[in-house]
Protein backbone atom coordinates (compact mmCIF):
# COMPACT_ATOMS: atom_id res chain seq x y z
CA UNK A 1 0.00 0.00 0.00
CA UNK A 2 1.45 3.03 -0.99
CA UNK A 3 1.42 6.30 1.15
CA UNK A 4 -1.86 8.38 0.76
CA UNK A 5 -1.61 12.20 1.41
CA UNK A 6 -4.75 12.78 3.09
CA UNK A 7 -4.73 16.51 2.21
CA UNK A 8 -5.57 16.14 -1.68
CA UNK A 9 -8.12 13.04 -1.27
CA UNK A 10 -11.11 14.53 -3.26
CA UNK A 11 -13.63 14.01 -0.63
CA UNK A 12 -16.72 14.33 -3.16
CA UNK A 13 -15.18 11.93 -5.66
CA UNK A 14 -14.57 9.61 -2.84
CA UNK A 15 -17.89 9.64 -1.43
CA UNK A 16 -19.17 8.93 -5.28
CA UNK A 17 -17.58 6.18 -5.87
CA UNK A 18 -18.24 4.51 -2.14
CA UNK A 19 -21.83 4.78 -2.85
CA UNK A 20 -21.41 3.74 -6.58
CA UNK A 21 -19.20 0.55 -5.31
CA UNK A 22 -21.48 0.09 -2.11
CA UNK A 23 -24.69 0.02 -4.90
CA UNK A 24 -22.92 -2.24 -7.62
CA UNK A 25 -22.21 -5.04 -4.75
CA UNK A 26 -25.84 -4.69 -3.96
CA UNK A 27 -25.09 -3.78 0.09
CA UNK A 28 -26.89 -1.97 2.29
CA UNK A 29 -25.26 0.65 5.32
CA UNK A 30 -26.28 -2.24 7.58
CA UNK A 31 -24.62 -5.12 5.59
CA UNK A 32 -21.57 -2.97 5.23
CA UNK A 33 -21.38 -2.37 8.28
CA UNK A 34 -21.46 -6.04 9.32
CA UNK A 35 -18.80 -6.99 6.35
CA UNK A 36 -16.22 -4.46 7.12
CA UNK A 37 -16.64 -4.00 10.49
CA UNK A 38 -17.31 0.00 10.23
CA UNK A 39 -19.99 1.80 12.00
CA UNK A 40 -22.84 2.63 9.35
CA UNK A 41 -23.14 5.82 11.05
CA UNK A 42 -18.95 6.11 10.01
CA UNK A 43 -20.18 4.63 6.47
CA UNK A 44 -22.44 6.97 5.84
CA UNK A 45 -20.31 10.25 6.47
CA UNK A 46 -17.95 8.83 4.49
CA UNK A 47 -20.60 8.57 1.08
CA UNK A 48 -21.83 12.34 1.79
CA UNK A 49 -20.85 14.56 -0.85
CA UNK A 50 -20.41 17.11 1.99
CA UNK A 51 -18.28 15.00 4.04
CA UNK A 52 -15.55 16.55 5.71
CA UNK A 53 -14.07 13.34 7.34
CA UNK A 54 -11.12 11.95 5.62
CA UNK A 55 -10.72 8.04 5.95
CA UNK A 56 -7.07 6.99 6.93
CA UNK A 57 -5.45 4.71 4.99
CA UNK A 58 -6.81 1.33 6.98
CA UNK A 59 -10.20 2.24 6.39
CA UNK A 60 -9.58 2.84 2.85
CA UNK A 61 -7.55 -0.38 2.40
CA UNK A 62 -10.69 -2.42 3.94
CA UNK A 63 -13.04 -0.67 1.69
CA UNK A 64 -10.87 -1.04 -1.16
CA UNK A 65 -10.44 -4.66 -0.32
CA UNK A 66 -14.00 -5.39 -0.01
CA UNK A 67 -14.82 -4.20 -3.47
CA UNK A 68 -11.22 -5.68 -5.32
CA UNK A 69 -10.66 -2.17 -6.27
CA UNK A 70 -6.81 0.15 -6.12
CA UNK A 71 -7.01 2.59 -3.12
CA UNK A 72 -6.36 5.30 -6.03
CA UNK A 73 -9.02 3.72 -8.06
CA UNK A 74 -11.33 4.21 -5.20
CA UNK A 75 -9.84 8.12 -4.48
CA UNK A 76 -9.90 8.71 -7.95
CA UNK A 77 -11.87 7.32 -10.06
CA UNK A 78 -14.23 8.91 -12.26
CA UNK A 79 -16.70 5.48 -13.84
CA UNK A 80 -15.39 3.14 -11.27
CA UNK A 81 -16.80 -0.59 -11.31
CA UNK A 82 -16.24 -3.32 -8.58
CA UNK A 83 -12.82 -5.49 -9.33
CA UNK A 84 -13.89 -9.10 -10.36
CA UNK A 85 -12.63 -11.11 -8.00
CA UNK A 86 -15.27 -10.82 -5.54
CA UNK A 87 -14.40 -13.35 -2.58
CA UNK A 88 -15.22 -10.75 0.57
CA UNK A 89 -18.74 -9.95 -1.27
CA UNK A 90 -19.55 -13.46 -2.13
CA UNK A 91 -18.84 -14.87 1.25
CA UNK A 92 -20.67 -12.29 3.16
CA UNK A 93 -23.95 -12.88 0.72
CA UNK A 94 -23.54 -17.06 1.02
CA UNK A 95 -23.41 -16.45 4.76
CA UNK A 96 -26.06 -13.59 5.56
CA UNK A 97 -28.49 -14.39 2.12
CA UNK A 98 -31.92 -14.61 4.55
CA UNK A 99 -30.67 -10.65 5.59
CA UNK A 100 -32.79 -8.65 3.90
CA UNK A 101 -31.63 -5.69 5.71
CA UNK A 102 -28.13 -6.25 3.76
CA UNK A 103 -29.15 -5.86 0.44
CA UNK A 104 -29.16 -2.75 -0.99
CA UNK A 105 -31.45 -4.19 -3.72
CA UNK A 106 -34.34 -5.69 -1.89
CA UNK A 107 -35.58 -7.88 -4.83
CA UNK A 108 -31.83 -9.75 -4.32
CA UNK A 109 -33.68 -13.15 -5.08
CA UNK A 110 -35.84 -11.87 -8.38
CA UNK A 111 -32.30 -10.55 -9.65
CA UNK A 112 -30.17 -14.12 -8.46
CA UNK A 113 -33.45 -16.20 -10.15
CA UNK A 114 -32.84 -13.94 -13.25
CA UNK A 115 -29.40 -13.96 -13.07
CA UNK A 116 -28.51 -17.77 -11.65
CA UNK A 117 -31.65 -19.75 -11.92
CA UNK A 118 -33.39 -19.47 -15.44
CA UNK A 119 -29.40 -19.89 -16.70
CA UNK A 120 -29.43 -23.30 -15.22
CA UNK A 121 -29.41 -25.86 -18.14
CA UNK A 122 -32.18 -27.79 -16.42
CA UNK A 123 -34.99 -25.06 -16.87
CA UNK A 124 -34.87 -25.77 -20.74
CA UNK A 125 -37.02 -28.75 -19.47
CA UNK A 126 -38.21 -27.69 -16.03
CA UNK A 127 -37.37 -27.77 -12.85
CA UNK A 128 -38.71 -28.04 -9.36
CA UNK A 129 -38.21 -26.10 -6.34
CA UNK A 130 -36.10 -28.44 -4.56
CA UNK A 131 -33.93 -28.92 -7.86
CA UNK A 132 -33.16 -25.37 -7.82
CA UNK A 133 -32.35 -25.40 -4.30
CA UNK A 134 -30.10 -28.32 -4.67
CA UNK A 135 -27.94 -26.45 -7.95
CA UNK A 136 -26.88 -23.90 -5.39
CA UNK A 137 -25.57 -25.76 -2.54
CA UNK A 138 -23.16 -22.93 -1.78
CA UNK A 139 -26.62 -21.10 -1.15
CA UNK A 140 -28.95 -20.97 2.23
CA UNK A 141 -32.47 -20.39 -0.52
CA UNK A 142 -35.69 -20.53 1.41
CA UNK A 143 -38.12 -23.16 -0.60
CA UNK A 144 -40.85 -20.72 0.53
CA UNK A 145 -39.95 -17.61 -0.73
CA UNK A 146 -37.83 -19.14 -4.24
CA UNK A 147 -41.69 -20.54 -4.88
CA UNK A 148 -43.37 -17.38 -4.55
CA UNK A 149 -41.14 -15.58 -6.77
CA UNK A 150 -40.78 -18.35 -9.07
CA UNK A 151 -44.95 -18.05 -9.34
CA UNK A 152 -44.58 -14.99 -9.39
CA UNK A 153 -42.36 -14.77 -12.58
CA UNK A 154 -44.90 -17.34 -13.74
CA UNK A 155 -48.08 -15.08 -13.39
CA UNK A 156 -45.85 -12.23 -14.95
CA UNK A 157 -45.72 -14.51 -18.29
CA UNK A 158 -41.64 -14.44 -17.64
CA UNK A 159 -41.33 -18.68 -17.36
CA UNK A 160 -44.13 -21.81 -17.84
CA UNK A 161 -45.35 -23.45 -14.52
CA UNK A 162 -46.28 -26.90 -15.21
CA UNK A 163 -47.68 -29.84 -13.29
CA UNK A 164 -46.44 -33.38 -13.92
CA UNK A 165 -48.46 -34.97 -11.37
CA UNK A 166 -51.74 -33.56 -11.82
CA UNK A 167 -52.15 -32.97 -8.06
CA UNK A 168 -51.26 -29.13 -8.74
CA UNK A 169 -48.81 -29.90 -5.43
CA UNK A 170 -45.50 -29.80 -7.06
CA UNK A 171 -44.99 -27.35 -9.48
CA UNK A 172 -42.07 -27.29 -12.39
CA UNK A 173 -40.62 -23.98 -13.73
CA UNK A 174 -39.28 -23.76 -16.95
CA UNK A 175 -38.03 -20.63 -19.69
CA UNK A 176 -40.63 -19.64 -21.52
CA UNK A 177 -40.20 -21.26 -25.13
CA UNK A 178 -41.80 -18.80 -28.32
Amino acid sequence: MGLIDRKTIDLKQLAKNLKSLREQANLSILGLHVLSGFSDDHLRQLEKLNNSVVPNSSTLFDLATIYNVKIDDLINEKEISLGEELSHLENFFSNNINSPNYLYDKNFLPSFIKTKVLKLPGMKSGMRVSEIIKAFPDKTLNSKDLSRELNRLYRKGEIERFDKTGKSSVFYFKLKTN
